[in-house]
């Protein structure tokens, strides 16, 4: 049986650092998507450690209209670094521009499509944050 991430078509995507990767969409816009330490959320708890957030934005403010590929990009290379680490990732929607409730929802509609039941996704809210996490069972 195929997974839904072989199923996927991303766009070819070059990694800068262990936890940095780039790609450019066919309109030529360069996405970053990114890992870094997300410890201090849990810093009285045991798995601290093995907790990472996980992001990715545009690196430019050129609009484009929605790219399946680049949603495809995104998911690939998040389960890919998500299976080769012993993390915990978690989804941290930013509120800086009151656009939080937009990328929850996003990323709520993205696990639903592509997780293959071997992931759980768990909501919860810091001071106004709205973290979503994922864990291997």
């Amino acid at each position: 049986m195929t997974s839904s991430i072989e199923k996927l078509n991303p766009y070819d995507y070059k990694q800068i650092n262990n936890k940095d990767y780039r790609f450019l969409n066919d309109d030529g816009i360069e996405y970053q998507v990114y890992f870094s330490d997300g410890s201090g959320y849990f810093e009285e708890h045991l798995f601290a450690n093995y907790v990472e957030i996980f992001g990715f934005r545009p690196l430019s403010d050129t609009y484009t209209f929605y790219d399946k590929r680049v949603a495809e990009t995104v998911i690939y290379i998040l389960s890919t670094y998500f299976n080769k680490n012993n993390s915990i990732i978690i989804f941290v929607c930013d509120e800086k521009d009151k656009r939080q409730a937009n990328r929850s929802r996003l990323f709520t509609f993205w696990f639903k499509k592509y997780n293959d039941d071997s992931l759980e996704k768990i909501d919860l809210v810091f001071e106004k944050h709205t973290v979503c996490f994922s864990n291997h069972f």
